[in-house]
Parts: structure tokens; sequence; C-alpha cells
């Protein structure tokens, strides 16, 4: 819950500021019932709710309304770029034993596989054995391979590496798609500000990204 993040930062740029909370769990069961047909596939991000719930509360009196789409990509703003970092920051010798152990056999799956399981975020192995079957979970780990594999391009710095896959995966097939979705359900044009090209550019203007 980030509303008093959100109120001080309204208070110190001086704009109006909305706050709408939901507490009744039965209202977000009947919401999802309403969503369904606008998705008209599965999803499974949560986030589709509070979503809807703010481009409906902006549609009350706006037409255009800008949103942060893209904010965390840029900027390299999730925990999983801080673990990414973390991970490549142990001395080498540890790193070679651990993906020997594990059966990584080169520098390419060591990453993917360490990107798979950040981007599965709460269904860890221990608690998706639990609810999903044997043959979903093994499809959840061969994700690396048929979705992420292909934009695994040379660069030495992993956060960055992980930001780029995250720009031509992450952001057009769940965030694009649930703030398209959200926004015309309710009548709302969104502009998503942080993917500007070139605000996007700044961020990888250091390095040199060559696809091999």
């Amino acid at each position: 819950n980030e509303v008093e993040q959100a109120k001080a930062v309204a208070k110190q740029f001086g704009v109006n500021h909305f706050v709408e909370e939901i507490s009744n769990k039965a209202d977000v069961f009947e919401l999802l019932d309403q969503l369904a047909p606008y998705y008209d596939e599965p999803y499974a991000g949560n986030s589709m709710i509070n979503n809807h719930l703010i481009a409906k509360l902006a549609a009350k009196g706006l037409k255009v309304a800008f949103s942060g789409e893209g904010a965390d990509e840029v900027l390299g703003g999730y925990k999983w770029y801080r673990k990414i970092e973390s991970f490549y920051h142990q001395p080498k010798l540890r790193r070679i034993a651990k993906r020997f152990i594990a059966g990584e056999l080169s520098n390419k799956s060591e990453f993917l596989n360490l990107y798979n399981r950040s981007m599965l975020g709460v269904f860890n192995e221990v608690n998706s054995r639990k609810i999903l079957s044997e043959t979903v979970l093994a499809k959840m780990r061969l994700r690396k391979f048929w979705h992420f594999e292909e934009f695994c391009i040379d660069n030495n710095d992993k956060v960055k590496l992980a930001q780029y896959i995250d720009f031509k995966t992450f952001i057009p097939n769940h965030c694009l798609q649930r703030a398209d979705i959200s926004s015309m359900a309710n009548s709302l044009d969104r502009k998503s500000t942080h993917l500007n090209s070139s605000h996007a550019n700044i961020s990888y203007a250091v390095f040199c990204l060559k696809k091999k």
C-alpha cells in the first residue's frame, strides 16, 4: 500500500490527489467477472484490478491521462534487478560451482535461469508444487527458451540485459496490454511518457548492446 507515499509526493508538488480504497473482497471478485470479457484470454497479473479502478476514477474528470508504464524498466526500479546485480557480484568461482551443480553449462543458461526465476515472482518452486501440476511447472521452467532466449544479447552488465529483455517481453505482453485494456474499457486515452524513445535510449547510452 503506497497511499501515504503518494500523498507525500502530491503534497511536495502541489497537485490534486485522489484516493480510492477497496476493502471488500466481494467487490474484487465481482470486478474480476466484469473484466473477463475485456481481456478475452487468461491474464495472471493482479494489477489488472487496480489499473482498471484507477482508469475508472481518472475517467470521471479526464479524457487523457499520463501513466507510469515503463518507469521501472527504464530506471531499473524492480527488485529483481537488485537480485541479479547481487548474484553477479558473487565471487566468480562460487558462481561457476553453483552453475556446475545446477547443470547450467553456459553463461547464457545461467542468466536465463536466474531471470526466469525472478519473473515467476511469488510462484516459486515450493509454493507452485502445491497448486500446479508438474506438467505446468515444467513448461514454466522451459519458458526461458521460447520466450526470453530470443532477446538474450551480449552484454556484460546483466542488469541492463534484464532491462532489455523486459522491454522486449514484459512491457508489450503485460504492461501495455493491461494499460490499453483498462483505459479503453473506461474511454480514457492513456499516455505512457516513460516509453518515449529518447527517454528510454538515455538509460542505455553508456553501453553498446550488440545482438549475437
